[in-house]
């Protein structure tokens, strides 16, 4: 048995008010119905998530991610554009056991 990825539904652009609070919800779901958890891409320990659009550079200030894959923005200024990158995470809660049986090896026989 193998575990799923979560599925994202791709957003076209949106428009939002200048000096206006906006929500996104970003739709995702689990096949595997894990909980999931959307946070900022980043880049860091030699691992680029978002290369040139990682925040909080590339958004307004006071812009927030929820851990429901909400995002809380608000437009600085008229005519500007943002890329939002966001990591898409997945919480496993389901556990699988694996026993182990230590024995010793003597001959022709295990003990």
């Amino acid at each position: 048995m193998f575990n799923n990825a979560p599925v994202v539904a791709v957003m076209s652009q949106i428009n939002i008010q200048q000096n206006h609070k906006t929500l996104i919800t970003v739709s995702v779901s689990d096949p595997d119905g894990d909980t999931i958890r959307c946070r900022w891409a980043n880049s860091s320990n030699g691992v680029d998530e978002c290369g040139s659009i990682c925040p909080p550079g590339s958004l307004p200030v006071n812009t927030a991610i929820y851990s429901n894959c909400t995002v809380e923005i608000i437009g600085a200024s008229a005519a500007s554009g943002y890329a939002i990158a966001l990591m898409i995470c997945y919480i496993l809660i389901k556990q699988n056991q694996i026993i182990i049986f230590v024995f010793t090896y003597l001959g022709r026989r295990f003990h």
